[in-house]
């Protein structure tokens, strides 16, 4: 599956995603995914950022308001830069949103322009994270830096794996299989929002293609782009988000499902990892 088919997905997906992640269905991103991500990242008030994957800019906004950065921010979706750009008419924060793909976004900002980069919970959705990785690059400063989140690949590896749940529908296990297996795009999961299946019993599923690739991998990718690995988090429910939500207690007790990257661009030209 290429990224034009890959995106597509992601723009069906986009209108039901954007209304239900505002009425906070997804319990997943706002007491374990984004909690996480913010206690690791470094103060980026006043640094020129860029997010990608932005999404509806739910987390734009926030390293705007809550961090102080100056942001611009790109998504495949046009529904979704629609979604963030009525946000920012609304409540204007001087983030420009932009439609563009991962994988080519190093054609839509100019080189050594951005301190940081961010991307929540988009690069396991793209079918070249190489492609990614070397367009970060070229578009951060020298010593500037690349943190983002994905499914952790060493438990979310493949469509088999699952968790296993007692008599109450609480997790009690996690079950992997197919660590090893790369997936392009061959299977598409189907899901909903927990909440949002309470809310409309017959609210259309997301359609989201399947890229896994081992954590080896993974890093291998950072490394051969010339980042260097300076943080991993794997993130746990907050306290107040297990209170609203029992079943996140999983993330302390089972095992992580987001696996959180810090990594950075050297200041000075260092020989790139090669196999």
């Amino acid at each position: 599956m290429d990224s034009k088919e890959s995106g597509r997905h992601w723009e069906n997906n986009a209108e039901n995603w954007s209304i239900y992640t505002r009425k906070g269905c997804d319990i997943h991103r706002d007491y374990v995914n984004t909690p996480g991500f913010f206690s690791i990242l470094p103060d980026v008030k006043g640094l020129v950022g860029l997010d990608v994957g932005c999404g509806e800019g739910h987390n734009t906004r926030l390293l705007v308001n809550d961090r102080g950065a100056k942001m611009s921010a790109c998504d495949i979706a046009p529904t979704f830069i629609k979604y963030a750009n009525d946000h920012e008419q609304q409540q204007p924060v001087g983030i420009d949103y932009q439609v563009a793909d991962a994988q080519q976004v190093d054609d839509h900002y100019t080189a050594g322009s951005f301190d940081f980069v961010t991307s929540f919970m988009c690069l396991m959705d793209l079918p070249d994270q190489p492609r990614v990785f070397d367009a970060v690059y070229k578009l951060l400063k020298p010593g500037g830096f690349l943190q983002f989140s994905i499914i952790h690949p060493c438990f979310m590896s493949s469509p088999k794996s699952h968790f296993i749940k007692d008599e109450n529908g609480l997790e009690v296990e996690m079950r992997v299989l197919d660590y090893f297996t790369v997936t392009n795009g061959e299977y598409v999961e189907r899901w909903s929002f927990g909440i949002s299946r309470k809310m409309d019993p017959n609210v259309e599923p997301f359609s989201v293609p399947v890229f896994h690739r081992p954590l080896s991998t993974w890093v291998s990718m950072i490394l051969s782009a010339g980042f260097i690995i300076e943080q991993m988090h794997e993130p746990k429910a907050t306290d107040e988000g297990i209170v609203k939500h029992p079943r996140l207690k999983y993330t302390h007790d089972i095992c992580p499902i987001f696996l959180i990257f810090r990594v950075r661009k050297p200041t000075t030209d260092v020989p790139k990892v090669t196999k």
